[in-house]
């Protein structure tokens, strides 16, 4: 079984390192039964010139589930089973959400001052900074693949023995069609969404529009694909619906797609910068991309934002 970060660009997760995790053990789900895909593992040595040939055995991974880090609860519910970190383990006699807070105080170099401060508290004090800082809450999983069958919500080792099963190798979706023209959201929405096509993953919840949350006074990328299927050159316009106070810094206005092709742009935008006494966060606002041809509509592209006065860069 693994248990791994949810891929996807969602608001309050823009962890690279979280989202390479996820991406690298859901390959791992998919490839580690497959015997060919590392013939150096699974070959024995037989001369004195092959000393790293391994000789291991493929093993099939019977479950994959995903917990998310991510503001939005209600799109995770019911996708897996729930646990309270409320609960004693049995090895340390701890809460698990104190285990949990624990490990994170090892983590000196990303959040120095926070740890300074926990460190000067008592355990009454940690107590309560557990129920408003979110360690208290419970730990909800997604559940990604299950090859022995059970409930979605049921428990993560529900159908697990020690036994080993075939390699089963992924059903992927077909490619969605597509107009002769279109407009696509490109960049890391783009790669999620393909990536659950291609492990067989579409039922993964992700967030409609597609969503990231920025640092206010930052700039906004929106990467696009611009699709010209047709068997001559086209004209293109792009418009974009902004809210109040944000401006474009380049991407819009007329550019041309040869025939056959698909071509790459972006539109940037100048988020406004914080204000005094703001709130550490804003309510999410919907940007929206147009894309005409000839006079036609050819796609629309909305991105939600989340702006905030600290945010990872995109």
């Amino acid at each position: 079984m693994i248990l791994t970060f949810l891929p996807g660009t969602f608001i309050g997760e823009d962890h690279g390192d979280h989202q390479a995790s996820g991406v690298l053990a859901t390959e791992a789900f998919d490839l580690a039964g497959d015997a060919t895909v590392f013939p150096a593992q699974v070959a024995a040595p037989l001369r004195r010139l092959e000393p790293y040939l391994e000789n291991l055995r493929p093993w099939q991974a019977k479950k994959i589930y995903y917990f998310p880090d991510a503001d939005r609860d209600d799109l995770f519910r019911d996708k897996g089973p729930a646990y309270s970190v409320k609960d004693i383990a049995k090895s340390s006699k701890k809460a698990y959400w104190r285990l949990a807070l624990e490990g994170f105080l090892a983590h000196e170099t990303q959040a120095k001052g926070y740890i300074e401060r926990i460190g000067k508290m008592s355990d009454a004090e940690i107590e309560k900074l557990a129920q408003t800082d979110g360690w208290g809450e419970s730990q909800h999983f997604v559940r990604g693949k299950s090859l022995v069958g059970g409930t979605v919500t049921g428990d993560i080792f529900e159908g697990i023995t020690s036994d080993a099963i075939p390699f089963a190798r992924p059903q992927i979706s077909a490619q969605p069609a597509r107009p002769e023209l279109s407009l696509e959201l490109a960049g890391p929405w783009d790669f999620y969404a393909e990536f659950r096509r291609a492990h067989a993953l579409t039922h993964l919840p992700h967030p409609e529009p597609p969503e990231i949350a920025l640092q206010l006074g930052t700039t906004l990328v929106i990467p696009l694909w611009v699709r010209n299927q047709t068997a001559s050159e086209q004209e293109f316009t792009l418009a974009v619906e902004l809210p109040s106070g944000w401006t474009v810094q380049s991407g819009a206005g007329r550019f041309r797609v040869a025939a056959k092709q698909v071509a790459a742009t972006r539109v940037e935008l100048n988020l406004p910068p914080p204000a005094e006494n703001a709130h550490s966060k804003q309510d999410a606002q919907e940007v929206t991309v147009h894309a005409e041809s000839k006079g036609q509509s050819i796609g629309v592209v909305k991105l939600r934002v989340e702006l905030r006065k600290r945010a990872l860069p995109e």
